[in-house]
């Protein structure tokens, strides 16, 4: 990670500084932005300082925050003063800077003026359990002046200016009064998970790619279900965040409700850097939201939503208890075959002629490991361990496959039989399971 900083103050505080936000061009009415979408998750591509870099967007942070560079990556980054930052997770503050006046873009999108924070601790770091380069997250000051328009389905965003005909397609949409606090939106909604339902205020969130999380330690009247798992639930700028997960009797939203919805408790010591002083039991995590055709209006306090096609689907988990991440890049020895249209001849790296119709080819390929297993899981009782190196799965060897697809297939049906193979201090070890639901 390269970053070449200049003015370098030394303060300690928590951050919490308005930013002016992004502004479209002047002989822009609209402005479409296309994105990735992984494991719910939205990424965007933004140029910073004159670099090209990929950000997922969140509506769940205030700030936007850079944690990641590749060493060919050289941002240039000016007026920097030093401050702690707390999150989520069972951990202390991190040490952070706050870099001032930078210049973000996208096509017809920018800020001149941005401020950035600059996390220090190389752990922070959400690329592994996505799979691509992510180098930071980018909140608040992207949705604040305009109304943001989020399709999953067609997997862009629009920004678009107030107009009557915008008024006239919000019609279609149900409406939800938004509370903007600390620069972070909130809805009122109705969830049963014990005895009494309760008026929940959740932040819409999603840059979280669960679908539910409910804070039961903040309220007398949310139990955690009798059939639970504890699970691994994420990581948060303070470290990891544990908890159980378990299925609740219903959410509503409005007019919309979803009944069995999967839904993560985390526990009090993940949740102890949340403010009291905002009453929030939870969030709306992207599984949720993806459903939706959503605009956000944050100048007026309005979040709209429309069901899309994704609105019936059913809530998944992970069945099988592995969670994976991205773990380098190793070369990979490969068999190619020549096509038999090819007329040359070949010859391989010490000049022998080749006449058996395929060469070698040596490629950087992504390695996955195994970096937690769900206790009584299916996978933990077959023998996976922390620290496997998957090879393959169901036959299909896994470089050749992205952290989504695998993560996908262990998603399955039920019964469905996994056939994997795992390095462990230098054998490969096959090892069978079946998915078993635990909820």
């Amino acid at each position: 990670m390269r970053i070449f900083l200049s003015t370098i103050l030394f303060f300690a505080f928590l951050f919490s500084q308005a930013q002016e936000g992004f502004i479209m061009d002047k002989n822009k009415n609209s402005v479409k932005i296309p994105f990735q979408l992984l494991s719910n998750l939205i990424f965007v591509n933004v140029n910073v300082n004159g670099v090209d870099l990929t950000f997922l967007l969140d509506t769940g942070v205030a700030e936007t925050v850079l944690f990641s560079l590749d060493e060919n990556q050289n941002v240039i980054f000016e007026n920097v003063e030093k401050l702690q930052l707390q999150g989520m997770g069972s951990q202390a503050a991190i040490e952070a800077l706050i870099a001032k006046s930078n210049n973000l873009t996208t096509p017809h999108y920018f800020d001149d003026n941005h401020s950035i924070l600059i996390v220090l601790n190389q752990e922070v770091n959400f690329s592994p359990n996505v799979g691509i380069p992510v180098n930071g997250i980018l909140g608040y000051a992207f949705f604040k002046n305009y109304l943001v328009e989020i399709d999953y389905l067609r997997k862009r965003i629009v920004i678009k200016r107030p107009s009557e005909r915008m008024n006239q397609k919000l019609k279609r949409f149900e409406k939800f009064a938004v509370e903007i606090i600390k620069d972070k939106p909130y809805i009122d909604v109705v969830v049963k998970s014990g005895k009494v339902e309760t008026l929940a205020k959740v932040l819409v969130d999603n840059g979280n790619s669960d679908a539910l999380w409910l804070f039961a330690n903040r309220s007398n009247s949310i139990e955690l279900p009798q059939k639970s798992i504890p699970d691994f639930l994420g990581r948060g700028f303070s470290g990891d965040i544990f908890g159980a997960k378990a299925r609740i009797e219903f959410l509503k939203m409005g007019k919309f409700e979803f009944e069995n919805i999967i839904t993560s408790f985390p526990d009090s010591i993940s949740t102890q850097n949340i403010s009291n002083t905002i009453d929030r039991l939870g969030s709306i995590g992207a599984e949720v939201m993806r459903r939706f055709d959503q605009v956000f209006d944050y100048k007026n306090k309005m979040l709209y939503l429309k069901p899309n096609k994704n609105f019936e689907q059913e809530f998944l988990y992970d069945k099988s208890g592995i969670k994976l991440q991205h773990d380098g890049m190793e070369w990979v020895k490969e068999r190619v075959e020549i096509s038999g249209n090819y007329k040359g001849e070949t010859f391989d790296g010490t000049g022998t002629k080749i006449n058996n119709g395929f060469v070698y080819k040596f490629d950087l390929k992504p390695i996955f490991k195994i970096f937690n297993v769900r206790t009584g899981s299916s996978a933990a009782e077959a023998g996976v361990k922390v620290n496997d190196q998957l090879i393959s799965l169901n036959g299909k060897v896994a470089h050749k496959m992205s952290l989504d697809q695998i993560t996908k297939l262990l998603r399955g049906a039920e019964d469905k039989l996994i056939k994997l193979e795992i390095l462990r201090d230098g054998k490969v070890i096959p090892i069978s399971f079946r998915l078993h639901a635990m909820l």
